[in-house]
């Protein structure tokens, strides 16, 4: 289950809205505390991450962030409330590609937040880096191993774009199968674990089988793009939600690959 904490254009979800959703995924597998955002700009971040470490919410708990405010002082506190999953989003291995990718950030500032949490992290805590594949960086992306082992990474993942609007597609690319190869070599060279997300399978959507998510003002929605699938029911249950007739008529659509029309407007997999 994803829990959406954090929308750039909207606002941040209540503490009190966190702590219902917490209570009723009680027991959950996993759970991310991001979808969409950066969840560490939420002023009460920790303090969800460690209620669902003390409430024993999940039994795997992560994030995903661009790295930048992944301060060590913000990562001890996500140590100690026993996080296992930290995802950061890194899609160059030089200062230059990396500001062209992503506008404001600071390469130095992520590298250095990296090193420290790959250093420090404890046993258990699962850390690793992914890159979005695009035109602008696939060039450079052979230099990831070399960087990753540097900063002692262990874990290491690409993963192609996924595509939500015309501007999107133009910086959509695939990776070249030499290059594919040479990732494998050059992290099993260095110990690290590596995987790639190709393409999709548009044959049916995975996500309403295996993912709910809660958006940042409690919409119940089975992935990013599709806020419309009528899920939200009154009174506020999300076990019932997750059984219930609207989610199952999706899931029964998706296996004959009937996407919704919201799907076919804004995801990759069934709009491909």
């Amino acid at each position: 289950m994803n829990d959406n904490l954090m929308n750039p254009d909207q606002g941040f979800m209540s503490y009190e809205q966190f702590v219902e959703v917490a209570e009723q995924i009680r027991g959950v597998r996993r759970l991310y505390l991001s979808h969409g955002g950066e969840s560490l700009l939420h002023p009460r971040f920790t303090d969800m991450a460690r209620y669902i470490g003390e409430r024993r919410i999940a039994r795997s708990f992560g994030i995903e962030t661009n790295g930048i405010l992944l301060t060590p002082g913000i990562a001890d506190e996500l140590f100690a409330a026993g996080i296992t999953i930290i995802n950061i989003s890194l899609d160059a291995a030089d200062a230059v590609t990396n500001a062209s990718l992503r506008v404001g950030s600071s390469f130095d500032t992520i590298v250095k937040n990296i090193r420290y949490v790959a250093a420090n992290a404890p046993e258990g805590c699962r850390v690793e880096i992914f890159s979005v594949l695009t035109a602008g960086n696939v060039e450079g992306i052979a230099n990831m191993p070399a960087l990753l082992h540097d900063l002692g990474v262990k874990h290491y993942r690409t993963m192609q774009l996924i595509i939500r609007n015309e501007e999107m597609a133009a910086h959509r690319i695939s990776l070249p199968p030499e290059l594919l190869s040479l990732l494998k070599k050059q992290c099993g060279e260095y110990g690290i674990e590596y995987r790639h997300y190709a393409n999709p399978s548009r044959t049916y959507c995975y996500q309403p089988f295996k993912e709910m998510s809660v958006t940042w003002d409690g919409k119940i929605t089975p992935c990013c793009p599709n806020k419309t699938t009528g899920m939200n029911e009154t009174p506020y249950d999300l076990t019932n939600m997750w059984n219930g007739p609207a989610i199952r008529a999706l899931r029964h659509d998706m296996v004959r690959r009937r996407f919704t029309e919201k799907c076919l407007e804004n995801c990759d997999i069934a709009g491909g």
